[in-house]
């Protein structure tokens, strides 16, 4: 069966299209990614911009013609910080739904880090013992402890590179020391 999938990111918004077997063997057909910054302009204010919203709902449009075209049967799509935290997120995904037919599911930070874990799991060595993912996005930054088939802790924080930088400014001598107090 062939399946998509839709990350919408604060700052990247990624598809994958893969063909799953009936033993559960996955076959990557499709790997797109469009810098649609949602959480631009935005994020402080937790409100998607009207300048995010048509970015977003454009690259979606896309991205679900990609999927249909090369044969999806399902497509799973999920909203992470800067959708989850606006208050116009709910209202964006039923514009999503009502422009595209795409459901988005808007997701905590602690199921994203979850996610983020099985992904990279399986490409982690544990021989040394314990390890700790760092995934920083644009509105968060999720950390996952963990140590071979087991996450022991999950943690979400509004830390982001873009609500970062849309708070303090560009990394400078002057802005470091507030940053880091932060």
């Amino acid at each position: 069966m062939r399946v998509a999938a839709i990350d919408i990111g604060t700052n990247s918004v990624h598809l994958l299209v893969a063909e799953v077997s009936d033993l559960g063997a996955v076959s990557i057909i499709e790997k797109a990614r469009q810098q649609v910054e949602l959480g631009a302009g935005g994020l402080n204010a937790s409100r998607l911009t009207d300048a995010a919203w048509e970015r977003g709902i454009s690259t979606l449009r896309t991205f679900a013609k990609t999927a249909s075209s090369l044969g999806a049967l399902d497509v799973v799509a999920m909203a992470t910080s800067a959708v989850r935290e606006a208050e116009n997120g709910a209202d964006f995904c039923r514009a999503v739904r009502q422009e595209t037919g795409i459901h988005v599911h808007i997701i905590p930070g602690t199921e994203e880090a979850r996610l983020i874990w099985m992904g990279a799991s399986r490409d982690i060595d544990y021989s040394r013992g314990p390890a700790l993912i760092i995934d920083l996005g644009g509105g968060s930054v999720e950390f996952v402890h963990c140590q071979h088939d087991e996450m022991l802790t999950a943690l979400s924080l509004p830390l982001g590179h873009i609500r970062m930088t849309e708070r303090f400014g560009q990394p400078r001598d002057k802005h470091l020391a507030d940053l880091r107090a932060h």
